[in-house]
């Protein structure tokens, strides 16, 4: 079953990344779902927040500014695959001003 959340403005999508971050069995896996990469040292260590990220860069998902504020559906599934590993499966935003014009505002 997915979730939905709504997003005002950036700041909350970048919060909302950082919290999903506890749905994701590793870095590595959150950082592809959502199309980044922090920067880390040699050991690892993250160098960098997610926000100071985003001062410069992008998200896979990531709206134009006059798409806010959005409804958000997500849902984090981790379902074995042939592999033995997980997934994550589906992500998907549409703006409120969007609904509005379809009458489910």
């Amino acid at each position: 079953m997915g979730n939905f959340v709504k997003l005002h403005s950036r700041k909350d999508l970048i919060s909302f990344i950082e919290d999903a971050r506890i749905d994701f069995d590793c870095a590595e896996d959150w950082e592809n779902f959502f199309g980044f990469r922090l920067e880390c040292d040699d050991d690892g260590n993250e160098l960098e927040t997610v926000s100071e990220y985003a001062e410069h860069n992008s998200f896979n998902i990531d709206p134009y500014a006059n798409e806010y504020p959005i409804i958000a559906y997500y849902t984090f599934t981790k379902e074995n695959d042939r592999f033995g590993g997980f997934g994550i499966e589906i992500f998907d935003y549409i703006s409120v001003s969007e609904l509005a014009v379809k009458g489910l505002r």
